[in-house]
């Protein structure tokens, strides 16, 4: 269901900030490995990394195109990300099976992950991190199985796949101290057992990931890794700011729980709720299977371990889009709490309901939690990256993009352009100062920069000034239209704008003059 109505709104979902440079990466890496190009330019910011996924997107593009499909390039690369997102559920769901043994944790664990928010929102449209909700818990699967029941294929397989999931995101390494601390915690003797294993695997891995970084080895000269450390550093180095709790912060010295709130503020409260149960039945004694306090550990350290990790990141920004993988050890304890929850009210038999009675009373009281976060999901359809919960929004205040990013990658500006297509005169200059590029993909106008009041206020041709209010990138002229002058349009969800369109004082010609009657300042 998941896939299905992804598909009927993949439409709905624009293109954003940083899709254009993926597609850029993802040709040419297809030239590299055709010999069309000999090198790779500095298109990410590693040159020749998410070689595995932008080859594999680049395939999925070129394989719609031989079937004739009607997608345009953007579409089908949405359609991909889908698949991976609808990948990335499979995946959970047979990770909290082999762990908790219990298909009903499993089949819980997959739906509360397909009614996040965020898993909603970037399963649509983003470019890189979706694929860390399949290489994360396909890797940790492959991994357990390798030393539960060792072998030649199985330890192979493991090791593969972990050099993939190196080559698709750098902080995979996470992977590592997080699998060996579940073993030393959980089972220390298999832990004592498989070391030699484990280094195997690891050093396979390395060797694979290495393989499949070619940027590293194409090049004779032996100075690449130390190239890509200058370059990683040189990306720290710009004065990138982040609104934070209402204040501009450098994206180096954002505070520690910056990636905490966006956790815990982009969750609906239903499943931050179902979250807490296992972890106070797991603290309280109550969890009677061993394999169901297992699955709650695995997503206690999941979560606990890739948060640590955020603590010594160099930068931090986007809110939880670089961090979809936390949401894989999340959904293992909703499944773990809606699973206990069903087995409590069984053995309890409330209300002198037999147990049959019981189950079912659990599966609609779990069911109810999981099915409000999806409608939350709907109402803010399709900018569920701009979620947040009621919790949040009410510590926000009114306007709550003042007080933190809800549009920072400018999905809205393909609702922005359409609308400006529809409803404004075709002489009609536009002014996009963030995300230009995105805009361009849609607009119908003359797009016209640099933004300076002199052009802006020319009255001899309508203009219009379209802008996401991500306000780390804002201009004088932006905020000094939104002081003074009345938007022509706004999308707006939850207590937050996310993108404001303003015209100019030319005269309006009397089509255009019903148009902007007839059309609502805000949706």
């Amino acid at each position: 269901m998941f896939f299905a109505l992804g598909l009927i709104t993949l439409d709905s979902y624009g293109l954003t900030f940083d899709e254009p440079e993926s597609t850029r990466a993802s040709r040419e890496a297809w030239a590299v490995l055709t010999g069309d190009q000999d090198q790779f330019s500095q298109i990410h910011a590693i040159p020749g990394y998410y070689l595995t996924l932008d080859l594999s997107r680049e395939a999925f593009v070129r394989g719609m195109a031989m079937l004739s499909l009607d997608l345009d390039r953007v579409t089908a690369e949405h359609a991909f990300n889908l698949i991976l997102a609808t990948a990335g559920l499979v995946c959970t769901y047979l990770l909290a099976w082999e762990i908790g043994r219990s298909r009903r944790a499993a089949a819980l664990a997959m739906i509360a992950m397909a009614v996040m928010p965020a898993v909603i929102a970037h399963s649509r449209n983003n470019p890189k991190d979706v694929v860390t909700l399949v290489t994360f818990p396909l890797t940790f699967l492959l991994l357990l199985r390798a030393v539960r029941k060792p072998g030649f294929l199985r330890t192979a397989l493991a090791a593969v796949v972990l050099g993939i999931s190196l080559n698709t995101r750098t902080f995979s390494v996470a992977l590592i101290p997080l699998f060996t601390l579940l073993l030393f915690i959980r089972w220390p003797v298999l832990l004592g057992q498989r070391m030699g294993q484990l280094v195997v695997i690891g050093s396979v891995a390395a060797a694979i990931a290495i393989l499949l970084w070619p940027w590293l080895w194409l090049d004779p000269s032996l100075d690449q890794i130390t190239r890509a450390g200058k370059i990683i550093a040189g990306q720290f180095e710009e004065p990138f700011q982040v609104l934070y709790l209402g204040e501009l912060q450098v994206w180096t010295e954002l505070p520690w729980h910056f990636r905490l709130f966006h956790l815990l503020a982009g969750l609906p409260l239903s499943l931050l709720l179902l979250v807490l149960v296992p972890v106070l039945a797991g603290l309280l004694g109550k969890l009677r299977r061993s394999e169901s306090r297992e699955l709650v550990l695995t997503g206690a350290l999941w979560t606990g371990v890739l948060l640590a990790g955020d603590l010594i990141a160099p930068a931090r920004y986007d809110g939880m889009r670089h961090y979809l993988m936390v949401l894989v050890g999340l959904s293992l304890l909703i499944g773990a709490g809606g699973d206990w929850l069903v087995e409590w009210l069984e053995d309890r038999q409330p209300l002198g309901l037999d147990r049959r009675g019981a189950n079912r009373t659990g599966w609609v009281l779990v069911g109810c939690l999981i099915a409000l976060a999806g409608w939350e999901c709907i109402r803010i359809h399709p900018y569920q990256s701009a979620y947040l919960n009621q919790i949040a929004s009410a510590f926000g205040g009114e306007q709550i993009d003042e007080w933190v990013e809800v549009e920072y990658w400018g999905h809205a500006l393909k609702e922005g352009s359409e609308w400006i297509n529809e409803h404004t005169e075709p002489n009609a200059v536009v002014f996009v100062p963030i995300a230009a590029h995105v805009a361009e993909y849609y607009l119908d106008r003359e797009i016209e920069s640099p933004l300076t009041a002199e052009k802006f206020n020319d009255t001899s041709r309508p203009r219009y000034l379209m802008f996401i209010t991500r306000r780390a990138m804002y201009q004088t002229l932006m905020r000094h239209a939104e002081t003074r002058l009345t938007p022509a349009f706004e999308i707006k969800r939850q207590r937050g704008t996310l993108l404001r369109i303003y015209r100019n004082g030319a005269p309006l010609a009397e089509s255009s003059r019903q148009t902007l009657r007839a059309r609502s300042p805000s949706t």
